[in-house]
């Protein structure tokens, strides 16, 4: 199998954030912070997967390692830390390891 590229890493991870943020929206009473979290961290991300496609990839990747750590990293505290995994979200305990993959494979992954 092998590892899919860093554009397609970026752009994967920036679906799966707006995702995770549309879900808070449409099943929690005041999902509203959520979902635009959710856009702006997925649109950051799409955004970095553009331009490390176009060849801008130290400035591409700069956008998208700050995008993933940043849900990652938020997901990971309100989850595991203020709640306790007991009570953490199912979306946040998968998102924690969505960015997870998605950092392994952008470390891993092929340039284009």
């Amino acid at each position: 199998m092998s590892v899919p590229s860093r554009p397609v890493t970026l752009a994967l991870f920036g679906a799966a954030a707006i995702t995770s943020g549309l879900i808070r929206f449409l099943f929690q009473p005041g999902g509203h912070t959520g979902l635009w979290f959710g856009i702006a961290v997925g649109v950051a991300s799409w955004v970095s997967a553009g331009l490390v496609a176009i060849g801008r990839s130290r400035v591409g990747l700069a956008i998208g390692l700050v995008a993933i750590t940043m849900l990652g990293g938020w997901f990971f505290y309100e989850a595991l830390v203020k709640k306790g995994i007991a009570q953490a979200e199912i979306r946040q305990l998968v998102m924690i390891v969505v960015a997870a993959v998605g950092l392994l494979l952008l470390a891993r992954g092929p340039a284009t």
